[in-house]
């Protein structure tokens, strides 16, 4: 019996706590699979993919640039699957401010 309480505190201390980010950021990506599930949508999280906070203007332009080029990056090693759609990124000069 000591074996599943120790489980269970250990669990308890892993998983996130109430209104932490972890939760938040769990349950919208819980949300969106489900809304492409529901709706039929083809769609996967990126695999060994790590969430990151945007602090400040250089952080959200150092981002941007990153996903606008790394498609391009693919292109050129040959990395992207002929499956993989073409109109994900629209290029936009202002980066999405106005």
């Amino acid at each position: 019996m000591d074996n599943i309480n120790e489980q269970s505190e250990y669990m308890a201390s892993i998983t996130p706590k109430r209104g932490s980010l972890g939760l938040i950021i769990g349950r919208f990506k819980g949300a969106v699979t489900q809304y492409a599930n529901n709706n039929h949508i083809p769609f996967k999280w990126q695999p060994r993919f790590y969430d990151s906070i945007i602090f400040d203007q250089d952080g959200f332009e150092r981002v941007w640039h990153y996903i606008e080029n790394n498609v391009n990056n693919w292109e050129k090693s040959g990395r992207v699957s002929r499956h993989a759609p073409t109109n994900l990124i629209k290029h936009n000069s202002n980066h999405g401010r106005g």
